[in-house]
C-alpha cells in the first residue's frame, strides 16, 4: 500500500545538504511553516520552492538531536494559543536564506482560537533523519495538545505516577538504591539489615553513644598496627615489641666489639704513624713512589691541594741542588674566572745558587697559549690549521674548453680583496691575425704571451685590446701556446 502521508527534500534541500556533509559545515535550518492546501490535501514535490498555502510561519522554536538516535534532528514548532482559525494540511522548513529544504503533507487538523471558545496550544514536530547513505528522510509525529491546566505540576509524593489529566500533572519517583537516587524511608532502628532504608539523626545519636563507650573501653589497649618490630623507625605513633628492644640490644653488643676491635686498630695504626711522615710536613731520606694499577685512566697519583681557593692562590713543585734556595720549579696558580694557569721557572747560567734567581721558562695560559722566554707567544710563530686551510680553499684551479682552445685558469688570493688570475693553454689561428676572447674579465691590468706550438717558430704578436679580448698576430695558420696574468677581486 502506497503511503498517504510522507515528506520528501527539494531540489534546493538536496543540494544544501549535500553542500553541507561535503563541506562539514551546519545546515542552519531557521524557519518552519504550516499551510491549508488550499482547502485540499497536498502532495509533496520535490521542485516546490513554497508551501501551496501558507497560513501561518515562525521561528523554529527548538532544535535538539533525538536522544534515542544521534542521527536524528527533531525541529520543534509551538503555534500559541491566541493563533489559529486555520486547518493544518502541510508544513514545510526553510533555510537561512528563506529557501524551503523540505516539504511534507499531513492529516488534515484544526488550529482554534481562544476567540472560537476553544483555545490549545499546539506543537508541531519534525524529525530529519540521515541514513548512512546521501538519501535523507524526513519524518513526522503526530501534533502534540496540551491545556493550561494539563501544564500545571500536582503536588508530588512516595506514591505518585506519571499521569496528565484535567488536573495538571505528576510524575513517579524512583526509590533510593546504593546505585541510584531517589525517594528514601527514615528508621530509628540500628538494628536493621536493609539497603532500603536509611538512619534518622536519633539512631546517629545512639550509635555515636556505643562508639564512644567502646573507645572508652579500649583506651589503655594498644592495636596492633601501633605495634612495631623496626629498630630504625622514627615514629612517635607506635609502641617497640620484644623482639625489636632484643633487636636493639643485640646490635649494640655487636657495636661495641667492633668499637673495641677499631680502638685497638687505631692504636695500632697510631703507633705505625709515629715513624711515618707527618701531615704537617717533614723530610724524607728516601724515594716517595706512588704505585698503582687502572686500566683506562689515571691510577694514582700526587694531589696539591691550596684550600685558600682565591685569585693568585696555587701550588708548586721545587728542585733544589743542594742549596738553600731552589734551582727549578712547577707552579700552578689561579687566573681567576675558575680558571688555572701553569709556568715552568728556571735558573740561569750563573756563579753560584747563594739566591733565588729563578726565571719564568714557560707560561702555560688557560686559554692554551703558550710562551717560551726565548721566542715570547708561540702563536705568533704558528698559522692555526682553520686559517691555513681557509688560505688554501680560496686558490682556484679549473678548465675552460672552446672549438679550437683549451685554457687552463689559476686564481690565486692576495690580500685587500684583490687576486692574481692566470690562464694558459693553447689555441690555433687559421688567418695572419685572429682575435681571442678570453672566458673571464682580467681586470685593468693584462699580460699575454704566445709562442708557436710548431717547428717553424713563427713570431707571435700579442696585442691586448681590452680586459677580455687579445688579438693573436702569426701571419698565417699556426697553432698558439699562450699565457694571460691579470687581476681579480675575491
Amino acid at each position: 500500500m502506497a503511503k498517504q502521508y510522507y515528506s520528501i527534500l527539494t531540489e534546493h534541500g538536496t543540494l544544501a545538504f549535500a553542500k553541507a556533509v561535503g563541506n562539514k559545515t551546519p545546515l542552519p535550518i531557521t524557519h518552519m511553516a504550516v499551510g491549508d492546501g488550499n482547502g485540499s490535501n497536498t502532495t509533496p514535490n520535490a521542485t516546490q520552492t513554497a508551501l501551496v498555502h501558507e497560513v501561518y510561519r515562525a521561528e523554529i522554536s527548538s532544535i535538539s538531536v533525538d536522544p534515542r538516535n544521534n542521527k536524528q534532528a527533531v525541529f520543534e514548532l509551538v503555534i500559541p494559543e491566541n493563533v489559529g482559525g486555520f486547518h493544518i494540511r502541510e508544513m514545510g522548513i526553510f533555510d537561512n536564506q528563506n529557501k524551503l529544504v523540505a516539504v511534507a503533507n499531513c492529516p488534515e487538523s484544526f488550529k482554534p482560537t481562544l476567540g472560537s471558545g476553544s483555545g490549545k496550544v499546539q506543537v508541531l514536530r519534525m524529525i530529519l533523519l540521515v541514513s548512512a547513505s546521501d538519501a535523507v528522510t524526513i519524518t513526522m509525529n503526530n501534533a502534540i495538545y496540551a491545556t493550561q491546566i494539563q501544564l500545571k505540576p500536582k503536588t508530588i509524593t512516595a506514591n505518585s505516577i506519571n499521569r496528565v489529566d484535567d488536573e495538571g500533572h505528576s510524575h513517579a519517583i524512583d526509590e533510593a538504591t546504593t546505585s541510584q537516587r531517589g525517594i528514601v524511608q527514615l528508621t530509628n532502628d540500628t538494628g536493621l539489615d536493609s539497603d532500603k532504608l536509611a538512619l534518622t539523626a536519633k539512631a546517629g545519636k545512639k550509635l555515636a553513644q556505643y562508639i564512644a563507650e567502646i573507645q572508652l573501653a579500649l583506651a589503655g589497649f594498644i592495636k596492633n598496627d601501633k605495634k612495631s618490630s623496626s629498630v630504625t623507625s622514627i615514629s612517635e605513633d607506635t609502641v617497640a615489641t620484644s623482639k625489636a628492644a632484643k633487636t636493639a640490644y643485640d646490635k649494640g653488643v655487636e657495636a661495641l666489639t667492633r668499637a673495641d676491635a677499631a680502638q685497638q686498630t687505631a692504636v695500632n695504626a697510631n703507633n705505625n704513624a709515629n715513624g711515618r711522615v707527618a701531615k704537617s710536613g717533614d723530610t724524607m731520606t728516601g724515594n716517595l713512589v706512588i704505585q698503582g694499577a687502572k686500566e683506562g685512566g689515571f691510577a694514582n697519583g700526587l694531589i696539591l691541594k691550596n684550600i685558600l681557593g682565591k685569585l693568585g692562590a696555587g701550588s708548586f713543585i721545587d728542585f733544589s741542588n743542594g742549596s738553600n734556595f731552589p734551582q727549578a720549579s712547577l707552579h700552578f696558580t689561579d687566573r681567576g674566572n675558575f680558571s688555572t694557569g701553569g709556568a715552568i721557572l728556571t735558573t740561569p747560567n750563573g756563579t753560584g745558587f747563594d739566591k733565588d734567581r729563578r726565571e719564568v721558562h714557560t707560561n702555560f695560559n688557560p686559554d692554551g697559549r703558550l710562551w717560551v722566554k726565548a721566542y715570547g707567544w708561540l702563536h705568533d710563530f704558528f698559522l692555526a690549521a682553520s686559517t691555513f686551510w681557509d688560505f688554501v680553499n680560496k686558490f682556484q684551479f679549473y678548465s675552460v674548453t672552446g672549438p679550437t682552445s683549451v685554457s687552463r685558469y689559476v686564481k690565486i688570493p692576495c690580500k685587500d680583496g684583490k687576486g692574481i688570475k692566470i690562464s694558459f693553454g693553447y689555441t690555433h689561428v687559421n688567418a695572419s691575425w685572429q682575435d681571442f676572447n678570453l672566458a673571464e674579465d682580467f681586470g685593468t691590468f693584462l699580460i699575454a704571451i704566445g709562442v708557436d706550438r710548431g717547428a717553424a717558430r713563427l713570431p707571435i704578436g700579442m696585442e691586448v685590446l681590452n680586459n677580455k679580448t687579445v688579438r693573436i698576430h702569426t701571419g698565417g695558420p699556426a697553432g698558439v701556446n699562450f699565457l694571460f696574468v691579470g687581476e681579480y677581486n675575491h
